[in-house]
């Protein structure tokens, strides 16, 4: 999101507001959110990268 608060670019605006409830629901920021399921699947022994070495 910019500062007043619009999608990103590039993003599908039905799945933004997926990310926006889900976030709502745990009590976090989309942002935030993201960043922590990020970090979390980057933790996942059973993700597999699908480019890169």
């Amino acid at each position: 999101m910019d500062e007043n608060r619009a999608p990103l670019s590039g993003f599908d605006p039905e799945q933004y507001a997926r990310v926006e409830r889900a976030a709502q629901v745990v009590g976090k920021t989309p942002e935030v959110f993201v960043r922590d399921a990020a970090l979390a699947a980057a933790d996942d022994p059973f993700v597999r990268p699908t480019h890169g070495p």
